[in-house]
């Protein structure tokens, strides 16, 4: 258990961060482990589990494992580590579900004019969201509503990966590097609170019809207001909160390809065309700019690298 103190601690410390914040705004704070565990559990425990389960049962009648005892305690040992890690990321989750909504208590003015315009001088004086609100459709709306949502199945994909290589290390790296960046990113959020493109210029995505994405965002933004009207009884939910910069989905995704990388090209391959896709999904329905998702990156980078000498120390 003594490994796992970097992990427990960073929970515990998100749970008292979230506690105090909840606390100097009003708000209630919500204990919402089970709708967590639920968003996170359903591709993990459906679809992932069940193959590295199956791989392990399969190669036990082989043989595989009954010769070599050693090999089949690995094995267990890391499932466990991971179902272990998965119950951590529940609880810091709770943290982090309450923090992000509060962001406009704290602060109701916003930074997106200042982000379009770094956009804009990057891109050369290209306004991008007047561009590109031309090209929706409804096949690439179905397109990006699969590529921005593919988050959640992914990071099931990527853990059971993970407990399958029987690396614990390398789970330790990856569920640390996602806890930090995920923290960050929400303190980011209030120092330069930012609402994206579709909340500040709707009229260009008003074309955005019949996907889930489109319903998120207006659950999304009906919570906003609801917090803003009634801080006192506001109840939050898993993964809410509007925020643009920096872009925690780019950064969570970076940390899944970060821990994938060395162990197969074509693993690696499908990741990168994902991840292309997630990434022009967050300019598309206007949740992010370019300078967040470019945030979100460099952030990622920063801290798998320093959590990778971290743990290369302490394994």
């Amino acid at each position: 258990m003594k490994r796992f103190i970097p992990e427990i601690s960073l929970t515990l410390f998100t749970l008292c961060i979230s506690l105090i914040l909840t606390r100097l705004a009003g708000v209630n704070f919500y204990f919402c482990l089970r709708e967590i565990f639920y968003i996170m559990g359903k591709p993990i425990f459906l679809y992932c589990f069940p193959i590295v389960t199956l791989y392990v049962i399969c190669s036990g009648c082989a043989k595989r494992y009954t010769t070599n005892k050693g090999s089949a305690k690995k094995t267990l040992g890391s499932l466990a580590v991971a179902l272990f890690l998965l119950f951590l990321m529940g609880i810091f989750y709770v943290g982090i579900s309450n923090i992000k909504p509060l962001v406009p208590l704290y602060s109701r003015e916003v930074y997106d004019g200042l982000l379009l315009r770094a956009d804009t001088l990057l891109l050369g004086g290209f306004d991008w969201p007047a561009r590109i609100c031309r090209f929706h459709n409804p096949f690439l709306n179905k397109i990006f509503n699969i590529s921005y949502l593919s988050l959640f199945p992914m990071f099931g994909v990527t853990i059971s990966f993970l407990a399958y290589t029987k690396n614990i290390s390398a789970m330790r790296k990856f569920i640390l590097s996602l806890m930090i960046v995920t923290l960050i990113g929400n303190l980011w959020h209030f120092l330069m609170p930012s609402m994206g493109d579709v909340y500040i210029n709707p009229a260009r995505y008003a074309d955005i019809s019949g996907v889930y994405v489109r319903n998120i965002q207006d659950f999304l933004y009906n919570k906003h207001l609801e917090i803003l009207s009634a801080p006192g009884s506001f109840r939050t939910a898993p993964f809410i909160g509007i925020a643009a910069i920096p872009s925690v989905h780019i950064a969570n995704f970076l940390i899944f390809m970060f821990a994938i990388r060395g162990y197969s090209r074509l693993l690696s391959a499908v990741y990168s065309v994902v991840f292309i896709g997630l990434f022009c999904s967050t300019l598309y329905f206007g949740w992010h700019y370019i300078i967040d998702n470019i945030a979100g990156a460099v952030m990622a980078s920063a801290v798998y690298f320093y959590v990778g000498k971290y743990t290369e120390r302490h394994s």
